[in-house]
């Protein structure tokens, strides 16, 4: 269980990052999320059937939160 709790501390933690303006263009930062590996890592966890639920809605909140910044242009 603390695995879990570290993954949720984790995805927390990206999702405040998250927040925070980027002074990037809306391709640039998905040219760095793809460099990065985050993504894959986040869409990991928010498919894993290994994962608990609060989890895998984290990880998705975040995705969500990434893909609109795509079509805004923005992370809010």
């Amino acid at each position: 269980m603390e695995a879990y709790q570290t993954q949720a501390s984790v995805l927390l933690f990206v999702n405040i990052l998250a927040d925070f303006p980027i002074p990037l263009e809306p391709h640039d930062r998905s040219e760095q999320l793809k460099k990065s590996g985050l993504g894959k890592v986040i869409m990991l966890l928010s498919k894993s059937e290994e994962e608990i639920t609060p989890n895998k809605k984290l990880a998705w909140d975040l995705i969500e939160k990434w893909s609109q910044s795509s079509v805004t242009g923005e992370f809010h």
